[in-house]
């Protein structure tokens, strides 16, 4: 039995240390922050209101030393909404749906018309443009991230912002 106040003190700071190193092991390999997770340039593809299907874009980085997967999305008034990939097979684009797309540590992945990109179905309403539309992206290790996407359209953001009204050169 411990009984001077040093030894106590010893037992009970060693039992903290050892709490907190197995807590951050445990955490650095299996807990990533929204903070780990940048996204820009999200935008919404400004379509008519009779369309039923949409797809958002977006730059999406993994700041963290871990490997990590976009797996899923959602959107408030889609049904439905998937993870895409778009490719030339036989001379036409396909597009096909994928379970997840890797994001190494440290890597960007761009969602992108022609290449990957989330395609939203059963749409309950068409966004409007200029709307900011909430997205909530999953991922293996960051868990959900909630991201906000403009409506825009496709010509507006040729350029990854706005259309605006002044010259300058995009080269």
């Amino acid at each position: 039995m411990i009984t001077s106040p040093i030894s106590k003190t010893l037992l009970v700071a060693t039992a903290l240390m050892a709490a907190l190193v197995s807590r951050s092991a445990f955490s650095a390999e299996t807990v990533s922050s929204e903070a780990e997770i940048e996204v820009e340039h999200a935008w919404i593809r400004d379509l008519p209101a009779v369309s039923r299907v949409n797809s958002a874009y977006m730059q999406v980085t993994n700041k963290s030393h871990v490997d990590d997967q976009l797996v899923g999305a959602s959107v408030p008034f889609a049904a439905v909404t998937e993870i895409h990939h778009t490719e030339l097979r036989g001379g036409q684009y396909r597009m096909s749906q994928v379970d997840s797309v890797p994001l190494p540590a440290g890597e960007t992945l761009l969602l992108k018309s022609g290449g990957y990109h989330l395609m939203m179905r059963e749409l309950s309403r068409m966004p409007e443009k200029g709307e900011q539309v909430p997205i909530t992206l999953q991922f293996v290790n960051a868990g959900s991230v909630v991201i906000d996407a403009q409506v825009a359209s496709g010509q507006e953001k040729l350029h990854g912002h706005p259309a605006h009204d002044h010259a300058h050169d995009h080269r």
